[in-house]
């Protein structure tokens, strides 16, 4: 299905905040963008895929389950929201296996490009190789700025802090879900509480 104008207004608005498009390239996106609804619950990448989508999310929520590949254990390392590139490195970028699911935790809307279309629009146009390493660069500037927080801050502070930046999320996650994103389980907190 061909994007609503909402929704491709909002990924090329996404999309500029990182660099200018040229007119060109929009059209181009234009045309190899598709968009869809799933359902709460929907896996819409497996662990040990090669990803074949770059995934944007329009509305909704998501979350990535890492697999530990010995023990098979799954925990909760990302969240994503409207708004959102969708994708795990290694990944659709470097065409590599990934190591994570990713799980709608609502129903959503998203968008969606094909690997091989991305691979043609980078051929096509240099700027989105350019655009490419923005939306990787700022993708690990969020998962660092992570990192730094939950390991500096106390489970009850992350938590709080969490909470107050993302209310929905208290009714639409698993508390258990939550903890595990900031790094820590359901016993050490309920120990701070």
């Amino acid at each position: 299905m061909e994007p609503k104008g909402d929704a491709f207004i909002q990924i090329t608005g996404v999309l500029e905040k990182l660099l200018t498009l040229g007119i060109a390239l929009k059209i181009d996106l234009r045309n190899v963008v598709k968009m869809i609804h799933y359902k709460k619950g929907t896996r819409i990448q497996r662990f040990k895929q090669i990803p074949d989508q770059l995934w944007f999310l329009v509305s909704g929520t998501a979350k990535e389950i890492t697999v530990n590949e010995e023990s098979l254990k799954e925990w909760v390392t990302w969240f994503w929201y409207g708004g959102d590139f969708m994708f795990t490195e290694p990944g659709i970028f470097n065409n590599e296996p990934t190591d994570a699911y990713i799980e709608l935790i609502e129903d959503c809307c998203l968008l969606h490009i094909g690997y091989y279309d991305w691979v043609q629009l980078c051929e096509t146009h240099k700027d989105c190789v350019r655009l490419e390493k923005k939306i990787r660069g700022n993708y690990a500037a969020n998962r660092k700025a992570h990192q730094v927080i939950i390991s500096s801050q106390k489970v009850k502070t992350s938590f709080d802090a969490f909470v107050k930046t993302h209310p929905q999320m208290i009714n639409l996650a698993k508390h258990k879900d939550i903890l595990e994103f900031l790094g820590s389980t359901d016993d050490s907190f309920r120990r701070l509480v």
